[in-house]
């Protein structure tokens, strides 16, 4: 079974709609990915992630080569190497981060940021050491104080947890754009 970081277990008493949402999320979308029904989600499971996702102020790219932690003191996420524990690039985001989650393709970055209310995505060009490329392509209002953010095992769909609103917001991935609110 998933459970939701620490911080949600935390933060979002078990009782509220948000906790449901976002683990009935998880597992939904944990068990979706876990048996393919046919060849072309077989195919489609090949980008999935091949361990669960949960929240973190700290997330590792699903090829284990980066890590990428926020920073709520200066606004910002760091991308280290795993390697030699060296900072590839420190980029802004919104005001206060409190996690991020990395798609299973390590093409995108998702950032909670609580203060702003917000969701920054940031789009990986390049995920190499020596041409680390990434920049902020957009920011999407959620609901208050967006503490969590996971991404499903499939990598379509990304949630995040406003303990503010007491809300769960659903983003579409592929469109690029919050779909659903649910509190």
């Amino acid at each position: 079974m998933h459970v939701l970081g620490w911080e949600a277990q935390r933060l979002i008493p078990r009782w509220s709609l948000a906790y449901s949402a976002a683990l009935a999320g998880l597992m939904v979308a944990s068990a979706a990915a876990a048996e393919p029904a046919s060849e072309e989600t077989a195919t489609a499971a090949a980008a999935a992630f091949n361990r669960s996702t949960y929240s973190s102020p700290i997330a590792l790219s699903a090829d284990d080569r980066l890590v990428w932690s926020v920073n709520p003191a200066d606004d910002s996420v760091s991308v280290i190497r795993t390697d030699t524990n060296a900072v590839l690039r420190r980029i802004p985001v919104g005001d206060e981060p409190q996690s991020v989650a990395v798609d299973p393709t390590n093409t995108f970055a998702f950032v909670a940021n609580a203060a702003a209310g917000s969701v920054t995505v940031i789009k990986i060009n390049n995920a190499t050491f020596a041409g680390f490329n990434a920049v902020v392509e957009k920011t999407i209002r959620t609901g208050a104080e967006p503490w969590n953010i996971v991404i499903s095992p499939d990598g379509k769909r990304a949630y995040a947890a406003n303990i503010g609103s007491g809300s769960v917001s659903a983003f579409d991935l592929e469109a690029g754009k919050l779909v659903a609110s649910a509190s």
